[in-house]
Parts: structure tokens; sequence; C-alpha cells
């Protein structure tokens, strides 16, 4: 993924590996997340790193991961360069960090966790009273598919209605 942020580009990369558990010996997978200023014909500048570590005993999901990896990526510190004998501070400012955010979740769609899903009402009504047709279940009135629009809006599932 790339992001352009003022006249600089940063590309965001992920990696995945293994590692032992110094005590346990189990396998835990690592997902990386490096953060690198796109240089013009040169070596790209590495800007920030962070990873995520699965417990062996946790299903491994590459969404979480990377969503992790990113956000300890992008509270990571680095050395001030304009003053190399005191604090640490963020390579990226707020708005930065939320103009990343906003491109990770365009381009991956932020589908972790539960999805919610805007759809037009009368699209919603068609494709009810298709599916009432198509399963013998009786949706033809007005009033039994405002009251499944009303309980599928009230469970959270569906917005925009």
């Amino acid at each position: 993924m790339v992001v352009t942020l003022g006249s600089t580009r940063y590309g965001i990369n992920y990696f995945y590996t293994e590692t032992d558990h110094k005590q346990t010996h189990k396998r835990h997978k690592v997902t990386g997340c490096i953060i690198s200023r796109i240089v013009p014909g040169a070596e790209n500048e590495d800007v920030a790193y962070g990873e995520s570590v699965c417990h062996s005993v946790d299903t491994f999901v590459k969404a979480s991961g990377r969503k992790i990896a990113l956000a300890r990526a992008l509270s990571a510190t680095i050395p001030n360069a304009a003053d190399p004998s005191g604090e640490w501070v963020r390579p990226f400012t707020k708005e930065e960090r939320a103009t990343i955010w906003n491109e990770y979740f365009k381009t991956t769609a932020g589908f972790i966790g539960k999805t919610r899903v805007t759809i037009n009402v009368a699209t919603l009504r068609e494709v009810l009273t298709n599916f009432g047709k198509d399963n013998q279940v009786n949706l033809d009135s007005e009033a039994a598919v405002n009251t499944l629009i009303t309980n599928i809006t009230a469970a959270g599932k569906v917005s925009g209605l």
C-alpha cells in the first residue's frame, strides 16, 4: 500500500514469519509492518516498524495481525533528528496517522470482526420480496417487509435504512 502525505510517499508493507518461544518452544506466527519513505532513485528509508505475535493457541488471522502491526508501527517512536540528545518522537502527526488509517480501510475494506452493511431501502425491499418468492416465505405484504427491515436495523447489522 502506498500513501502520500504532503509531497512524501510512504510504502506500507507486511511480512509473515514464525518464531519459537524461548521457554515453551511453541511456534508463534508473527506479522510485521514496515513503513518506508519512498525515495525516487534511491533505496527506500524505513521510518517505522511494528509487529504482532499470535499466541500458539490462538487462530492466526492475517487481517487482525496486519491491523495490530500497523497500529504498533504508527505508535512507534524514533530518535528526534533535530535534537539528537533528547526525547524520542512519533514519525507521523495525528492527522497523518488518520490519513494512513483511512487509506488502510479503503484498501482492505477493513473487514475485521463484524461487518456493517449499508443498503438502499428500495434495493432491500426488492431483495426481500424475491427471497420470499424463491423460498416460499410470505413477504408479499408491505407490513411483512417493513417488519423485517425494522428487525434487521434493530439488530445493528444494517445501517442507512
